[in-house]
């Protein structure tokens, strides 16, 4: 998208979640500020990437959403717009196609620019916003790119009201949160300690008379503790994403 549409959308559903203008600013800016300073990934500093504008970033930019959130918990609001901007930028330009050639994308992207913010998705994403991190991983994987300009445009301003929302809410965890994840924990550790067990049994008869066929049976100690570890994961996040820990 074009810098244009990039603090249009952006403008807009700040607006409409009544951010100081101060702070709206530093969120537009940050929108538009990954054309001029890309993000980069990889830890070697000799071989980092730049992130995909158009393409799937999902890791990336989950990566600073969550430090969006984690600035707006601790009252780094300065850092907290910065990183919200900078991942809507991404947001943003994952919902314009590439197109079978570059001018035809920017054809695209100067459709778009001429058209008017749609201020019913602004208030679809608003209403649609949920304050969790599960929230925030499924509006990103479910952008698909278009090639059509309204399209795009709808997408990318209902995508960017749900997000803006989300990690501006304030910590609201479910009252709750202590209790799961204490049963979560005692679970997860039954889960690892009787699959630990049973896979142990398992191999010891599959090596005897059994047979090796058992072996096929580790397969369900082994989604056991997939199951428990990745339900444990969920509300470790969660308590994270509203500062519980």
């Amino acid at each position: 998208m074009k810098w244009k549409s990039h603090a249009a959308i952006t403008r807009a559903v700040c607006k409409e979640l009544g951010v100081p203008e101060h702070y709206e600013e530093m969120i537009v800016d940050g929108a538009v500020e990954p054309d001029r300073n890309p993000v980069l990934v990889g830890r070697s500093t000799t071989k980092r990437l730049r992130v995909a504008h158009h393409g799937r970033s999902d890791r990336a930019t989950t990566v600073l959403l969550w430090k969006a959130r984690a600035a707006y918990l601790d009252g780094d609001d300065e850092h907290a717009c910065r990183h919200l901007g900078r991942a809507l930028h991404y947001i943003q330009d994952r919902c314009v196609s590439r197109c079978l050639s570059w001018h035809r994308h920017c054809l695209l992207e100067e459709r778009i620019m001429e058209l008017a913010v749609p201020h019913g998705q602004v208030i679809n994403g608003i209403r649609h916003s949920k304050s969790s991190p599960d929230f925030i991983r499924s509006c990103v994987k479910a952008i698909r790119p278009s090639s059509e300009p309204f399209s795009a445009l709808a997408q990318a301003t209902f995508y960017s009201a749900a997000i803006i929302s989300s990690v501006l809410d304030g910590p609201d965890p479910p009252p709750s949160i202590e209790e799961m994840l204490r049963r979560s924990s005692i679970i997860r550790t039954i889960t690892l300690v009787t699959s630990a067990v049973s896979a142990t049994i398992l191999i010891f008869l599959a090596l005897g008379s059994a047979g090796p066929l058992l072996l096929v049976l580790l397969i369900i100690p082994a989604v056991s503790m997939a199951i428990s570890e990745r339900r444990y994961r969920s509300l470790i996040e969660l308590a994270e994403w509203h500062g519980c820990l």
